[in-house]
């Protein structure tokens, strides 16, 4: 509750949407989704707040594209 009330909530559940949704478009998505999605994706890692979060969250979006799983703040 301290996260939301203060305004950080953006720093730790935006990310890990994102990671969530990257991880779905790898196991269910087809070519012109997956390249959809990860636009999206790249965008909207732009709208975290916290730049030390937005530089692992960037990290976290490429390990996953990678291959690695359950990466989350």
């Amino acid at each position: 509750m301290p996260f939301a009330k203060s305004g950080q909530i953006g720093n730790y559940c935006l990310p890990n949407a994102l990671l969530t949704f990257e991880e779905y478009l790898k196991d269910y998505a087809d070519n012109e989704l997956m390249e959809m999605g990860q636009k999206m994706i790249d965008a909207e890692m732009q709208n975290i707040p916290n730049e030390k979060r937005k530089v692992k969250a960037i990290d976290y979006i490429n390990r996953i594209r990678a291959g690695e799983r359950d990466l989350r703040f």
